[in-house]
């Protein structure tokens, strides 16, 4: 979330919407808009009046519902004292597939100009859960096919990030 926002002192320079894109839990996502939202007090003494939006995707069920527990306890959670709250900071949750996010028929993520991927290198979210995950995982019986896989999936993911959004001027890769 650091590098998505480093060189943005202020909203008025960020344009466009971000995109976390495999989101769940939401550490990264609550992170990001945690960061944005000390982007915007600077932004409330300017004109901008549109709210820096951030999709946050997750393919999973369950992981998408943690997702959307945390982000609700981020925007439940009231102000601390000394800690100002802005209204210049929305996260939207989305129980879908990256790879299946298609801005031109999807207008939704049509301004998206910053993605941040990390996607998992276990593919379960969790180290405890390896070898949970293997045994769901009916396409990868031995580990050197499911590292096949997940590489696979880190480049698809990759290039779906750098091809098909046209908007975007930064991405954010992380394993």
């Amino acid at each position: 979330a650091l590098c998505m926002v480093h060189g943005f002192d202020t909203l008025p320079s960020m344009e466009g919407d971000f995109l976390d894109a495999c989101a769940a839990p939401g550490n990264k996502t609550c992170h990001l808009a945690a960061l944005l939202t000390e982007c915007s007090k600077e932004a409330s003494k300017s004109t901008r009046s549109n709210i820096v939006k951030v999709h946050a995707l997750d393919k999973s069920k369950d992981r998408f519902q943690l997702l959307q527990r945390r982000m609700k306890e981020l925007t439940d959670t009231p102000p601390r004292k000394g800690i100002e709250t802005t209204e210049k900071v929305s996260v939207e949750c989305h129980n879908t597939d990256f790879l299946s996010v298609d801005p031109e028929s999807d207008k939704s993520f049509s301004n998206v100009t910053a993605i941040m991927l990390d996607p998992s290198c276990s593919g379960s979210g969790m180290i405890s859960n390896h070898q949970e995950a293997m045994d769901r995982d009916p396409l990868s019986k031995t580990k050197s096919e499911r590292i096949q896989s997940l590489s696979n999936f880190q480049f698809q993911a990759l290039h779906h990030a750098t091809t098909m959004f046209p908007k975007v001027q930064r991405v954010v890769y992380s394993t």
